[in-house]
């Protein structure tokens, strides 16, 4: 936790590290107390292992710092990050912070935070353990709350993922885990996001060590299988007893305390090491007969793309039917965990008609099955049709159909998304099979508002006039009259309000709270809606400015439904937007929702101003030129690319894209124009531009957007941008968040009126 300067000690004459409480943390009692609780930690502690502190003093504008020695090398994370360590070198390195450790867990300080980032390692070999702010201290009050995790999820115990109290276990453990991570170069333990991480943890056992090592030591595995025990009463119970097995293993023996466990014992009256090949030779058996005897078995899949529902009755009319089934479909089957990956709506909607094969289908969106379907409504009456296709070799594998009464849609969806997943053997938990199985009745008149409000929702990407969006509202008003407890209508609402505040059809200040309203109520009536955890989300994030509540709605949302692309990349857009969470996080909800989405546009745009934001150009130029790739008749991917290049200082680049824009019929906005020319100094020409854009955009347009003050910032006209943030403040400009990090903003950082800004909207450096 903080800022590392190197620096001299004038006095002594030494190179020193100094460790600085970041800015925004100086005025929060529990950080500057966490910060004096590390120096404290760290300095109690005298060994050749253990960074060494020499002193903690505070600036005289406040800011406090720890003086700590300055080591010449590489941190582990870089080392590993250039390949797996030698067997010999990752024993070492082990035994020296296990020795560390020891030293430490004698005074009575559990670490918390055992990271390959929290180990140095010196020029001459030496392994240092720096970064004790998570420390915890024998009989000290807590920082933290009970039931909150602390320190990096990968390397959580499963007591401390779960919010419990620890002891030196919990360190002994992360000692485990930084060990496979040295030999394999891979964590022990993966997911997508941090629920899935913990799951992982608490619930999977790693990779055997074979696989990526073929020559180590006897004994090494198993010294890091009880490291790695789920019950901290299974794992060693001292630093010192790892270090007695580490140092036994370097020194060529057995280790004495972890002994292979798998083959010892007797199983069916016989040595486990006897048992277990006649076992398998059993299971070989039993497989091969039911390969005889059942060929055309299901076979499991887990990843999917479901393609567009065809519209067999020959009716216009039933388009909106046949998508909304299409939409239902995906949505129900991203809830289900066994299945990794489920393409969304969006991307799938591009395959409407086609005639590819199957397995370019998969191919390109990188799954192994594809379920083409029909829908059909007669009166009454509701049928689905589907087959599931094997999209590495376009075999059919078999369908079925599910029919009922339209008043039963949604139980017949559910059932249709049931049937899915037992064809392609997915492994149902008894939570999801029941609420697949779930009898849900609908008021067919109220359906029907409902499914026209949802198709024009979808159209959003395709607006050229945000006012559009006013025309779905009537349409979920009319179902609620009908239905007032109809809670997916509640939910559309939801979304409907989200959507005209973000994409100024009308103010923020107009729309999110009726937005938050719907959205309340809908999970209300159903707590599972997608929807309206999505809308609750953002408008906490961006209306509310409750940055924690977004966090949970989100992380709800993604463990409802962790296929959900919308939700992954809202998720890592608002932590790049108010300088939160990881680099690595955000990057891997980015990643996980152009997964998921490929080619949805909107996404990729996001992409491209989430990598900007944490200062990640070339990924963010990267990202613009592959959506100019995916979408080379689209105007504004020409500007999202011109947009990367402007933001990272490459002007030529930048006016090159968007006159591409303008030959395909779309020129850049005056506004784009103005902070085009002060970024790149013609003062002149971005002020002409900018009065054009004031004089000709929509007053809501102008309360929706930072683009005022940005170009004024950039001119170096500060009393005018802050007056317009301030006037954006008033109406909620959901864009106000990304004023902490985005570098347009940065003439006003210094200027004592910005903290006073950030700290109105819950940001405070």
């Amino acid at each position: 936790m903080g800022i590392v300067y190197k620096a001299e000690d004038i006095k002594l004459q030494r190179t020193v590290a100094l460790k600085f409480l970041p800015q925004q943390w100086v005025s929060d009692p529990e950080a500057r107390e966490r910060f004096i609780h590390e120096a404290r930690a760290a300095s109690a502690l005298d060994h050749n292992n253990i960074c060494t502190i020499h002193e903690i003093e505070e600036t005289e504008d406040g800011r406090m710092y720890i003086a700590m020695a300055c080591y010449e090398g590489w941190s582990l994370k870089d080392k590993i990050k250039r390949g797996r360590l030698d067997k010999n070198e990752a024993i070492d390195v082990a035994v020296q912070v296990a020795q560390g450790m020891a030293k430490a867990h004698q005074k009575g300080i559990v670490h918390r935070d055992i990271k390959p980032a929290n180990i140095l390692i010196t020029n001459d070999g030496a392994a240092k353990i720096v970064d004790f702010g998570l420390a915890k201290l024998a009989g000290q009050v807590k920082l933290t709350r009970e039931g909150t995790t602390i320190g990096t999820v990968a390397y959580m115990s499963p007591e401390q993922a779960r919010g419990e109290a620890v002891d030196q276990r919990t360190d002994i453990w992360s000692i485990g885990v930084v060990l496979y991570e040295m030999l394999s170069g891979v964590l022990p333990f993966k997911g997508d996001y941090d629920q899935t991480l913990i799951h992982s943890i608490l619930h999977h056992e790693p990779e055997r060590l074979a696989k990526f090592q073929k020559d180590l030591p006897a004994g090494l595995e198993n010294i890091i299988h009880k490291a790695l025990a789920k019950k901290p009463s299974d794992r060693y119970q001292t630093m010192e007893e790892l270090l007695e097995d580490l140092h036994a293993i370097a020194e060529g023996l057995k280790p004495v305390r972890a002994k292979a466990s798998l083959f010892q014992g007797r199983l069916l009256g016989l040595k486990k090491i006897y048992a277990y090949p006649v076992i398998a030779c059993l299971i070989l058996l039993i497989v091969l007969a039911g390969l005889f005897l059942f060929p055309n078995r299901g076979q499991a899949f887990d990843s999917i793309a479901v393609l567009p529902f065809v519209n067999q009755s020959g009716n216009p009319e039933q388009d909106i039917f046949c998508d909304s089934v299409h939409r239902e479909l995906i949505t129900q089957l991203s809830r289900i965990k066994a299945i990794r990956t489920v393409i969304a709506k969006q991307t799938m909607m591009a395959y409407k008609g086609t005639t590819k094969k199957s397995s370019e289908i998969a191919k390109e969106l990188n799954v192994t099955a594809i379920i083409s379907g029909e829908a059909r409504r007669a009166g009454d009456k509701v049928l689905i049709n589907f087959e599931l296709i094997d999209g590495r070799n376009d075999k059919l594998l078999g369908g079925d159909s599910v029919q009922g009464d339209y008043r039963d849609i949604l139980t017949v969806q559910g059932e249709a998304a049931l049937a899915i997943a037992r064809k392609i053997q997915s492994a149902l938990t008894p939570e999801e099979t029941k609420a697949l199985s779930e009898k849900r009745r609908v008021n067919p008149e109220a359906y029907d508002a409902y499914l026209k409000g949802m198709a024009l929702l979808g159209m959003v990407s395709q607006l050229v006039d945000p006012k559009d969006l006013l025309k779905s509202i009537p349409n979920f008003e009319q179902a609620l009259r009908i239905d007032p407890d109809f809670a997916p209508a509640w939910a559309g609402l939801a979304l409907a309000y989200d959507y005209c505040g973000s994409w100024g059809a009308s103010t923020p200040k107009g729309t999110f709270p009726k937005a938050i309203e719907a959205a309340k109520k809908a999970l209300s009536l159903d707590e599972s809606l997608a929807d309206a955890h999505l809308v609750l989300a953002d408008a906490k994030s961006v209306y509310e400015w409750d940055y924690a509540g977004g966090d949970t709605e989100y992380l709800r949302l993604l463990e409802l439904h962790p296929n959900h692309a919308l939700a992954h990349i809202w998720y890592a857009f608002g932590l790049a937007c108010a300088g939160r969470g990881t680099k690595e996080t955000i990057i891997l909800h980015s990643e996980r929702a152009q997964e998921l989405d490929p080619l949805n546009y909107s996404i990729g745009e996001l992409v491209v101003m989430t990598y900007f934001l944490i200062h990640e150009y070339d990924k963010a130029i990267l990202q613009g030129k592959d959506n100019v790739r995916l979408h080379p008749s689209l105007p504004s991917a020409y500007m999202s690319l011109a947009n990367a290049y402007l933001m990272a200082g490459r002007f030529n680049e930048a006016l090159a894209e968007s006159q591409k824009a303008g030959d395909l019929g779309s020129p850049p906005e005056a506004w784009w124009l103005a902070q085009y020319y002060a970024r790149s100094g013609d003062r002149s020409k971005a002020e002409k531009y900018l009065n054009e854009y004031l004089r000709l955009s929509d007053e809501i347009f102008l309360v929706g957007t930072l683009n005022a003050p940005m170009i004024y910032s950039l001119l170096g006209e500060k009393d005018k941008a802050f007056e317009w943030l301030e006037k954006l403040y008033e109406q909620r400009c959901s864009g106000i968040p990304t004023t902490k990090v985005h570098p347009f903003f940065d003439n006003l950082r210094f200027d004592p009126r910005f903290d006073v800004f950030m700290k109105k909207v819950g940001l405070e450096r």
